[in-house]
């Protein structure tokens, strides 16, 4: 079980959403949660959960991003 309870700011949702490429919906490359990059926005550890203000959207297909969605980062370069 996690230890800490996270609300995810507007802007740290906007950040991690600038962060990925495609979601489990729309990429075979899929393959991290989006929670972990949550954890890189907000500087957290893999002990938290996180309350989204709305689930983030896919840049590629726009389907909802909840934080147990898997997504494909997209590469450091184009962050």
């Amino acid at each position: 079980m996690n230890d800490l309870l996270i609300a995810v700011s507007q802007q740290s949702l906007f950040l991690a959403e600038a962060r990925i490429r495609g979601c489990a919906a729309c990429s075979k490359r899929a393959n991290i949660l989006f929670e972990r990059i949550l954890d890189e926005v907000t500087g957290r550890g893999a002990r938290t959960s996180y309350v989204l203000p709305s689930p983030a959207l896919c840049p590629a297909c726009d389907a909802p991003i909840t934080e147990t969605t898997l997504v494909e980062v997209r590469p450091r370069r184009y962050r």
